[in-house]
């Protein structure tokens, strides 16, 4: 014969679902603990009523000559350091936002020749931008984006980008079909210095 369902309220409801977990040694509370308030809610819904499944990139907005904000997942291998002649890895976004990345120092300001996606990474970890374009961007708006260049903001060409202008940073993406200076500093000013740590 089925048991009729209780109804917990209050600090009742709360002891029920509890008492298990206190049953469990103290190391074993802080594994349940950072698993339910840090992995789960990465695991559920993000609000997104776009239709993707979670865990998708999902995205912040941006300007309007500009791609919201992409936010994309954590790549696997983004704890691998990669050696001197090592084969290139794959990356699932691209540019890359995360995954394996060069061992060395990141090179810092403007560059004169495309970055290698695990030495773009090399810049992510470490808090830094990526600003990339196309090398047939006008020559007013290379002016403007080289004048963002610093120590821990990295210009560099791309032909092979899926737009003009592309900055990244680590696990972020902005995209410009039309450079958007406002945009690019609002996204370097919202993202420098922060990188996995």
């Amino acid at each position: 014969m089925p048991q009729p369902e209780r109804s917990l309220q209050g600090p009742a409801a709360v002891r029920y679902l509890l008492w298990p977990m206190a049953r469990l040694p103290l190391h074993h509370r802080f594994v349940v603990l950072v698993v339910s308030v840090v992995i789960l809610p990465s695991c559920g819904d993000d609000g997104d009523d776009s239709g993707r499944p979670s865990g998708s990139t999902t995205t912040v907005a941006a300007a309007a000559s500009c791609d919201p904000v992409a936010v994309d997942p954590l790549d696997p291998g983004s704890t691998q350091h990669l050696l001197p002649g090592a084969p290139a890895p794959s990356y699932p976004t691209d540019p890359p936002t995360s995954g394996p990345h060069d061992a060395g120092d990141p090179v810092t300001g403007l560059q004169s020749t495309p970055l290698e996606k695990p030495l773009q990474v090399t810049v992510l970890e470490v808090g830094g931008i990526v600003v990339q374009f196309r090398p047939d961007l006008g020559e007013e708006d290379r002016r403007l984006l080289t004048a963002l260049a610093d120590e821990k903001v990295v210009v560099a060409p791309n032909p092979s980008l899926p737009a003009p202008v592309v900055a990244t940073a680590w696990r972020r993406r902005l995209v410009c079909r039309e450079f958007d200076v406002a945009a690019v500093q609002n996204f370097i000013t919202d993202r420098k210095g922060k990188g996995p740590g």
